[in-house]
C-alpha cells in the first residue's frame, strides 16, 4: 500500500507548543505524517495529490479531561431531575447524542468523571454500530484503579494540599488553593484542570445579585489562580466539566479556551492545553501534529485571529490521513 498525500495548509498549530506556521505542507502516508515543510510549488509537489486548504487553519483534535456523559447540560431543573432517575435504556441515546456533540466540536477523547450507574460502562460494552464517531472514552477510576494517573476533584488549601501530598497526578477544580498548593504542584509534575466554564457559567445563572456576586468573585479568583499556575510552571490541561447545569457537551471546549487565554494563555498554549497537555495525562499518544504521528488533525476556516471562536463551525476533521465521513458541516446542536 502507498497511499502518499498532502495538504497544503494556510497555518499549522503543532499542539506541541510550537511557533505557529505559515503556509505549510503537510505530508502523509498509509495515515502518518510523513513531512511537514514550508509550501513551495515545484513538480515534485505538483505530482502529489494535494488537498488545498491554504483558507484554513490546522490543529491536533481536542482532549476534554473531564465530562459527564451521562448529564445533561440543561437548565431545565425538572428535566435534570428526571434524567437523575432514568433507567440505562433512557440514557443511553443520550449518551450517544453527548458524544456526537463532542465529535462535532473536534473533541475525540474524553475522561468521564462520574459513571456511579455504571451507564458508561454498560454502554461500551455494546456492539459499535455504523456511524458512531470515534471518541476515546475513558471512565473514572479505569487508569486510577489500575495503579495509574490519579485524578483528584478538591477545592480549598488543606483538600488541595492532601490529595498532592498522597500523590495525585492530577487537580480538578482547586478552587482557591493558594500558592503554595500551586509551588507544590510545580514541583511534583502535579497538573491542574481548572474547569473554568462551569464557573462562568454559574455566575451567568445566579438566581440572584448577591449569588451572582459571589459566583463572579468565585471566577475571578480562579482566573487569578490559573494565570499564576502558567507562570509557576503548573501544566494546566482542559476539563469542562459539560453535564453541569448550563455547560454544553462539545461547545463547552471553545469557551474554556477562551477563559484560559483570559487567563494569560496563548492561542497555541490554550491549544496545547486542549491536545497535548490532556494526552499526557491520560495517558494517549495523540495531542500533536507530528512526523510519525497518525495524521488526525481538525480544519477550520479562517485565520489564527479568528480562533478559538471558529472552531465552534469545524470546516472538517481528518483522520488517519483523510476525511472522517463521520464529520457533517454544521451539525444540529442539542441541549440535552
Amino acid at each position: 500500500m502507498n497511499d502518499a498525500r498532502a495538504v497544503r495548509a494556510g497555518w499549522l498549530i503543532d499542539g506541541g507548543g510550537g511557533p505557529l506556521q505559515r503556509n505549510v505542507l503537510l505530508r502523509m502516508k498509509n495515515g502518518i505524517v510523513t513531512g511537514i515543510t514550508p509550501y513551495e510549488s515545484n513538480s515534485e509537489i505538483d505530482s502529489l495529490s494535494i488537498t488545498d486548504l491554504s483558507h484554513a487553519v490546522l490543529c491536533p483534535p481536542f482532549i476534554d479531561c473531564h465530562v459527564h456523559l451521562a448529564l445533561s447540560g440543561t437548565t431545565d431543573l425538572q428535566l435534570r431531575r428526571r434524567l437523575a432517575e432514568s433507567s440505562h435504556s433512557d440514557i443511553r441515546p443520550l449518551i450517544r447524542r453527548h458524544i456526537d456533540d463532542l465529535f462535532a466540536h473536534g473533541v475525540l477523547a474524553v475522561r468521564d468523571a462520574d459513571d456511579r450507574p455504571g451507564f458508561l460502562q454498560r454502554y461500551g460494552k455494546e456492539p459499535v454500530t455504523a456511524g458512531v464517531p470515534p471518541v476515546v472514552i475513558l471512565a473514572a477510576g479505569q487508569a486510577e484503579y489500575g495503579g495509574g494517573t490519579v485524578i483528584v476533584d478538591a477545592n480549598g488549601r488543606e483538600p488541595v494540599r492532601t490529595a498532592i501530598a498522597a500523590g495525585c497526578q492530577a487537580i480538578v477544580h482547586g478552587c482557591r488553593m493558594g500558592r503554595d498548593n500551586l509551588e507544590r504542584m510545580a514541583e511534583r509534575g502535579v497538573v491542574l484542570v481548572p474547569t473554568l466554564q462551569a464557573m462562568k457559567v454559574a455566575a451567568e445563572q445566579a438566581a440572584d445579585a448577591a449569588e451572582k456576586k459571589l459566583a463572579a468573585n468565585a471566577l475571578k479568583a480562579q482566573l487569578e489562580q490559573v494565570a499564576l499556575a502558567r507562570q509557576l510552571g503548573v501544566t494546566v490541561a482542559l476539563g469542562t466539566d459539560s453535564g453541569s447545569p448550563g455547560v454544553l457537551h462539545g461547545e463547552a471546549v471553545v469557551e474554556e479556551m477562551k477563559l484560559l487565554i483570559q487567563a494569560g494563555f496563548s492561542l497555541g498554549g490554550a491549544i496545547s492545553c486542549a491536545t497535548v497537555n490532556g494526552a499526557a495525562l491520560l495517558g494517549l499518544v495523540r495531542g500533536r501534529i507530528a512526523v510519525g504521528r497518525q495524521a488526525d488533525f481538525l480544519v477550520a476556516r479562517g485565520t489564527p485571529a479568528q480562533l478559538p471562536r471558529k472552531f465552534s463551525y469545524l470546516e472538517g476533521i481528518w483522520l488517519a490521513g483523510r476525511p472522517s465521513p463521520n464529520y457533517r458541516k454544521n451539525p444540529q446542536r442539542s441541549e440535552r
